[in-house]
């Protein structure tokens, strides 16, 4: 307690010391996903070690799966990624993916009747070794009327450099509906 407030003493308001420098965020704007087979977010910045991507109301045109594939300045890496996904419904299903981040497997989970809606979260483990952890839930909300899902995920990946892009890949179809929106932190 002696060391919160000698570090506090003539502070006007607060018990919080202030930090010099802090953390650099970038918001990015808001990607409609209305097109395609992928969402892609390239250019991101050097530094990186967080980085939020919101899910809104996302759907396709056919039944698919769902992948977030992480790259740097080589390209996109599309193997050794340990990656689990488990989906909550009337049958409990759980996938096992390598060649992506795991967002909904299987190609009944995200049918054409599905938006989802959720958070998906990358960390930065170890800037050394680039090795990066992806984890969040997407809720899938069923358009008519049938069971809803909920779409829990968690895996890890080393690149081979700094990660520089992160792109959404569907397994079949196109995307039809919502939009994704990426947040990021980095060092200043």
């Amino acid at each position: 307690m002696t060391g919160i407030i000698a570090s506090n003493a003539g502070r006007s308001s607060g018990l919080v010391k202030a930090i010099a420098g802090g953390d650099s965020w970038t918001y990015n704007s808001e990607v409609a996903t209305t097109s395609g087979t992928s969402v892609e977010f390239t250019s991101i910045s050097s530094g990186v070690r967080h980085i939020w991507i919101t899910f809104r109301a996302v759907g396709n045109t056919e039944d698919a799966s769902l992948n977030c594939v992480i790259g740097d300045s080589g390209g996109y890496e599309t193997s050794a990624y340990r990656s689990l996904s488990a989906v909550t419904s009337e049958d409990d299903i759980f996938q096992d993916v390598t060649d992506g981040f795991v967002l909904v497997g299987r190609d009944t989970r995200f049918d054409t009747n599905i938006r989802l809606t959720g958070m998906v979260e990358l960390i930065r483990n170890d800037s050394s070794t680039h090795q990066w952890t992806c984890w969040g839930q997407l809720h899938g909300h069923h358009q008519t009327g049938s069971s809803d899902n909920l779409n829990g995920f968690s895996g890890t990946k080393t690149l081979s450099a700094e990660l520089d892009r992160v792109k959404f890949e569907i397994s079949a179809g196109a995307y039809d509906t919502g939009s994704i929106i990426m947040h990021s932190e980095g060092s200043p």
